[in-house]
């Protein structure tokens, strides 16, 4: 993978301040995120000790 990844082509087309997402980032870390929980299901139940 591109050690450079966050890098932008063109960064005058971007207002500043922003919040930067990448598309490909996001969804990497939901997949490690359910791979590690085992199943989305742990997601839907509140927490019980709160």
């Amino acid at each position: 993978m591109d050690n450079n990844w966050f890098l932008l082509k063109d960064t005058t087309q971007i207002d500043s301040p922003a919040l930067l997402l990448y598309k490909d980032r996001v969804a990497s870390n939901i997949n490690l995120m359910l791979q590690i929980a085992g199943s989305a299901e742990r997601f839907d139940s509140p927490r019980q000790n709160l």
